[in-house]
């Protein structure tokens, strides 16, 4: 029968049978396989390709609250491993976020015609930690105007709509944290305010569900860590003095011009850039100025994200772009590029005081070396 419809057919067959039918299609003879397969919507193809990897067993439960549960059982690590280099398949790369959205929503309703309720219940249960550490990662590109795959650049409006939907799906909570840097985790509120995002950063301070007053490491609400983001590489280039106005140091540097006056110029830039987060975040939303402060590490290790006392004594839980148009000429632009290069963990992570002594450490290895 499969043979007698023509692509179209085939491709809107798939969009409307249920994903158990649709298996139960696929399965019957290689021909109706390979017809199927040639035909299916980019979302039922990586569904597909998600079930055809062997790293679910229903047999073995990682759950507390599911029958067969082994709390000696160390599974959960390696399996969200497992989950975690799927992330990094060139399937899963290459698919757009809403195209993710839409296959682990097609993957759980599947779980609709699975009659036994532990092997339903199992089956969620295992998908639900891979759809979780995918879309939390494409929850931050989202932030920066990126729709995964190859998905031109989206506007202010467009990132609001997608993060919506990964709030809405269930998968992605507003309040995740990350680790950003070494030892620091950030949630997605103060990532946006670090990357100065302001129309995403409004749309998260309207929920219910975020914190606009979380601490991260050290107590550092998201205002001070905006303003440290906003002076880090400030200070880099002022550890780096004397090997002004070296390109390999420093960012585009104007003929005859001296290490003064491009500080001046670097501060000038940096503090137009950010002026309009920080305004928002302290007039508007009223957080804390306080300044950026480091934790010392103590024998127990680093402390991260605990419950810390506010200024007033009351205490604040630790519970669990570019759309802005931006004032400036030329070298604000490549400013931006240069601040924005990557948008990676070390990038968009504050440069904290052990990053400082490094650099101060490489600058003098450097000048002995020369």
């Amino acid at each position: 029968m499969l043979n007698a419809l023509g692509n179209d057919e085939l491709t809107m067959l798939q969009s409307h049978v249920p994903l158990c039918e649709l298996f139960t299609l696929r399965t019957a003879s290689k021909s109706a396989r390979t017809a199927l397969d040639a035909t299916a919507p980019p979302a039922v193809a990586l569904v597909c390709w998600i079930l055809e990897q062997d790293v679910v067993n229903l047999s073995k439960s990682y759950n507390e609250h599911l029958p067969g549960y082994d709390p000696t059982r160390k599974g959960d690590d390696a399996l969200n491993k497992q989950f975690e280099s799927m992330c990094y398949q060139p399937t899963m790369i290459h698919a757009s976020t809403r195209v993710q959205l839409d296959a682990f929503d097609l993957l759980f309703h599947a779980t609709d015609g699975m009659r036994d309720e532990v092997t339903r219940d199992r089956f969620c249960d295992r998908w639900l930690n891979l759809a979780r550490i995918s879309l939390c990662g494409r929850s931050w590109l989202a932030v920066e105007g990126d729709g995964g795959g190859n998905t031109p650049p989206m506007n202010d409006a467009e990132r609001v709509a997608l993060l919506n939907d990964l709030f809405d799906s269930g998968f992605v909570h507003p309040q995740h944290k990350r680790t950003v840097y070494y030892h620091v985790r950030w949630n997605l509120f103060v990532y946006t305010a670090v990357r100065r995002k302001l129309h995403v950063l409004k749309f998260l301070a309207e929920r219910d569900d975020v914190d606009v007053h979380w601490r991260a490491l050290g107590g550092n609400n998201a205002y001070a860590i905006a303003r440290n983001g906003m002076n880090s590489k400030l200070t880099y280039y002022e550890e780096c003095e004397r090997e002004f106005p070296s390109a390999d140091w420093f960012d585009n540097v104007r003929p005859g011009e001296t290490y003064a006056e491009y500080i001046a110029r670097y501060r000038a830039l940096q503090e137009a850039k950010y002026r309009p987060v920080l305004a928002y975040l302290r007039d508007e939303l009223g957080l804390d100025t306080r300044p950026m402060r480091y934790d010392s590490p103590s024998s127990s290790g680093w402390v991260v994200d605990q419950d810390i006392e506010s200024e007033d004594g009351e205490s604040e839980d630790g519970e669990s772009e570019d759309g802005e148009s931006e004032d400036g000429d030329a070298d604000a632009e490549r400013a931006d590029a240069d601040d924005d290069r990557g948008a990676s963990a070390a990038s968009s992570a504050h440069w904290c005081g052990a990053w400082c002594a490094r650099v101060r450490a490489e600058a003098a290895a450097a000048r002995a070396v020369r």
